[in-house]
Parts: C-alpha cells; structure tokens; sequence
C-alpha cells in the first residue's frame, strides 16, 4: 500500500535532519547555534505536517475514520 510505504522514508528523513543538525552546531560558533535550531525546527515542523497528512491518506484508504 502507497500510503503505508511513506513512514519508513519520513523517519530517514527525521534522522537526516538530526544527523545534520549534529554536524551543524558541533562546527558553528556560539551565537550560530540558535539559528541552526530555529531551521532545525522549521524542517522537523514540515516533516510533522507531511506526515500528519500521509496518515490522513492511510486512513481513508483503511476506510478508517479520523481519531478526535
């Protein structure tokens, strides 16, 4: 199923994020270091969105109803 096959891919993306911002703050200076996890934040918030609405899809295809 389509729906179902898009989670592995968003927790690799998840790690990616992660791996990157690692690499990131362990080379900026200090004061860098706040912007780093603003844009960190932004990415995960985007990924958070994507997967809220492949769950969505991956319900309706179950013909599940949406949990309150």
């Amino acid at each position: 199923m389509v729906e179902f096959s898009r989670f592995p891919a968003s927790l690799a993306t998840a790690a990616e994020i992660y791996e990157n911002l690692e690499a990131a703050v362990r080379a900026a200076t200090e004061p860098d270091r706040a912007a780093l996890f603003d844009a960190s934040n932004q990415q995960m918030a985007r990924l958070d969105a994507a997967a809220q609405r492949q769950l969505s899809a991956l319900r309706t295809a179950l013909g599940l109803m949406a949990q309150s």
